[in-house]
């Protein structure tokens, strides 16, 4: 499989694609399911997509198999901050 896309990165992973980064990487499911903190059962239901992978949990599994680079995630949003009333007496 060629480079991910910026496609693949922003949005909840097809099963296959899983399967793919993770064999592209020689990584057993056991191995994938202790980087990001599942059950090798969890790991293996992302992969037959009975279980759809969360967007941070991808993010997390690339970032750490050094797939992508913090700089390829999606950026921030503007932080907003809460209306805060302090009184002073």
């Amino acid at each position: 499989m060629l480079p991910l896309t910026i496609e693949h990165i922003c949005k909840k992973p097809e099963g296959a694609l899983v399967a793919d980064v993770r064999e592209r990487h020689g990584f057993t499911q056991k191995q994938c399911a202790l980087i990001v903190g599942c059950s090798t059962r969890t790991w293996q239901r992302y992969e037959t997509r009975d279980v759809s992978m969360d967007l941070g949990v991808w993010w997390c599994f690339l970032l750490r198999i050094c797939e992508i680079l913090p700089q390829d995630l999606p950026p921030l949003p503007p932080r907003q901050r809460a209306g805060v009333y302090v009184s002073v007496r």
